[in-house]
C-alpha cells in the first residue's frame, strides 16, 4: 500500500470509526471499504486478540479478497495513528473496549 493510502485512511480513521461511515459504505472509495472491512474481520469472532495471518484469511474467506499480512498491518497502523480505537501487541490486534479507553488504560 502506498504512502497516499495510508496518509488517507489514517486522516479519515475518526469518521471511518462512526456509523455513518457504516451506512455510506459503497459510496466510499476502495481503501476505506477495505478499512472497514477488515475492521468487521477484526470485530467478528470469539477471539479477544487477532493475528495479521488471521485477519487476511477472515478477509479472504467472508469478502473473497486477498490481503498478504503486510497490507493488513499497514491498514490497521494507519487507523490507529489516525485515533481509531485499536490496540496492537505480541498477541495481534483487537478493538479497544470501551471500558479500557474509560479506565485510561489507551495504549
Amino acid at each position: 500500500m502506498n504512502r497516499i493510502t495510508t496518509d488517507r485512511l489514517r486522516s479519515a480513521a475518526v469518521f471511518l470509526s462512526t456509523p455513518i461511515a457504516q451506512q455510506s459504505r459503497l459510496y466510499l472509495a476502495d481503501p476505506y471499504q477495505l478499512a472497514l472491512n477488515l475492521i468487521d474481520c477484526l470485530k467478528e469472532g470469539d477471539s479477544d486478540w487477532v493475528t495479521a495471518v488471521d485477519l487476511s484469511t477472515r478477509m479472504r474467506n467472508r469478502f473473497k479478497r486477498s490481503l498478504d499480512r503486510e497490507t493488513v498491518v499497514q491498514v490497521l497502523r494507519a487507523l490507529k495513528e489516525g485515533g481509531m480505537a485499536i490496540e496492537s501487541g505480541n498477541k495481534g490486534w483487537r478493538i479497544q473496549c470501551r471500558s479500557d479507553r474509560k479506565n485510561g488504560q489507551e495504549s
